[in-house]
């Protein structure tokens, strides 16, 4: 997707929502549409990259590593599927269209051959964009998940979710004896049984998948007394809480940050200085300049792929 989709259509996407974009509130000022458009025609027809000791510049597409990329590959795909949904004749039967970047989940009450005519019309809209699709009447894969027909559909007409893993899942999660702060250790945990509770509405399912989990996380040297209180902790949480989205208050203060690489003789920094933030405070200057404890963070050393790999070819 990315790489198939021009600079002159980008930027005339822009140039169309453009209107939409000034209704939204932004903390940093917008320049004038002119302006603007003439930066981003700049960015893009200027990436370059290196390949065999020769300079290349990219004459399609967006940068996939850019921040920007994203949100104008979502613009764009706006518009291809909705122009898409303006031919489809059958559009009313459309009873769910979901898409996140590329992929895209539909429900349609009518017959495949009507919904083959979707796929007709989406491969013949832009001249580099072709649709793949994969169609079933009990079950199929979404992003990270399973979403079938289960008992609760049979008497409700609801359909259930599951976490979906690819066959080339090879578990290799972070090992114990690797050189990091324990909140990352105790961080990943947590994250992805959360993980497990938002993709399975089955009690049954979230279970089973952590208890696999638990498996591949013992056989990367972790102990069952390091895991279990984490897991217990993460189950706490009511599934519904788990996917809502929490707003970020973006009026408080932003936290002091004290970014260093990480050392295991550091597991005490924090506990240090908390314990002597008191002088900090007790100083008419420094309290002003520093009126919360930092938070510590810590920068990734160079790993063994960092020695042996570039990003030069």
């Amino acid at each position: 997707m990315y790489n198939s989709l021009t600079h002159d259509e980008i930027l005339q996407a822009v140039d169309r929502a453009w209107y939409k974009i000034c209704r939204n509130k932004h903390e940093i000022p917008l320049p004038p549409k002119k302006d603007f458009l003439r930066i981003l025609q700049f960015i893009l027809c200027n990436n370059e990259f290196e390949f065999n000791n020769l300079i290349f510049r990219q004459t399609c597409g967006i940068p996939m590593g850019a921040p920007m990329s994203p949100s104008l590959a979502d613009l764009r795909m706006f518009e291809i599927i909705t122009n898409i949904l303006d031919i489809f004749p059958f559009k009313d039967n459309l009873a769910l269209l979901s898409i996140y970047r590329d992929d895209g989940f539909i429900l349609f009450n009518s017959s495949q051959d009507n919904l083959t005519e979707l796929f007709n019309i989406a491969n013949n809209i832009h001249p580099l964009i072709k649709f793949t699709h994969e169609i079933s009447q009990s079950s199929i894969q979404f992003l990270d998940v399973t979403i079938f027909k289960g008992n609760r559909f049979l008497n409700h007409n609801i359909l259930d979710v599951k976490l979906y893993r690819k066959p080339t899942d090879n578990f290799q999660y972070l090992e114990r004896t690797s050189a990091h702060p324990s909140s990352v250790f105790n961080g990943f945990i947590t994250a992805e049984i959360l993980r497990f509770m938002r993709s399975s509405n089955n009690k049954k399912d979230t279970l089973k998948e952590i208890e696999t989990f638990k498996t591949k996380l013992l056989q990367r040297g972790y102990s069952e007394k390091d895991i279990n209180p984490i897991i217990t902790n993460a189950l706490h949480k009511e599934r519904k809480d788990c996917l809502r989205y929490k707003l970020k208050n973006k009026r408080a203060m932003p936290p002091l940050v004290l970014a260093t690489k990480f050392n295991p003789s550091f597991n005490g920094l924090n506990k240090a200085i908390k314990k002597h933030w008191h002088l900090i405070e007790q100083n008419d200057s420094t309290k002003t300049m520093f009126p919360k404890p930092p938070i510590i963070a810590y920068k990734r050393h160079k790993n063994l792929k960092d020695l042996l790999t570039s990003s030069k070819l």
